[in-house]
């Protein structure tokens, strides 16, 4: 990994990040939209939850001009 971009603390803060919003975006999804378990996993496999969940982590993780 010395070729990365990126150290191993940074590294950690991104997947902490990352887990964290995965976490939240799941429960807005099922909150907004009413969504039952079987919904959930639907929307989870149309890549919804990815979507969200990006959004999520660029507007409270990544500082202007951090990456």
């Amino acid at each position: 990994m010395d070729d990365c971009c990126c150290d191993r603390d940074d590294l950690d803060k991104i997947s902490k990040g990352w887990s964290i919003a995965m976490f939240y975006s799941k429960e807005r999804l099922r909150r907004v939209y009413e969504l039952d378990d079987a919904q959930l996993g639907k929307a989870v496999e149309d890549g919804k939850l990815v979507l969200e969940t990006l959004c999520l982590f660029v507007h409270a993780c990544i500082k202007r001009g951090q990456y």
